[in-house]
């Protein structure tokens, strides 16, 4: 999976504020469900917003953990 020029310095962003340890598994899931929504509906537009959705998702999580 390439990211998107648009979305490759935000993904970098997001991912620094998930913990470290956290960040490998996120990034595994942001390429599952990249890849398993395109597989679908052969849609890069749709699948971005669907692993993008589920990356804040996963910041939203992580920050909540924290607190």
């Amino acid at each position: 999976m390439d990211r998107h020029e648009h979305d490759e310095q935000w993904i970098k962003e997001q991912m620094n504020l998930i913990r470290p340890k956290w960040r490998v598994r996120a990034t595994e899931l942001y390429k599952e469900k990249f890849t398993s929504v395109y597989a679908i509906d052969k849609d890069e537009s749709l699948s971005r917003r669907e692993a993008n959705t589920l990356l804040r998702s996963l910041v939203d999580k992580n920050i909540k953990a924290s607190i």
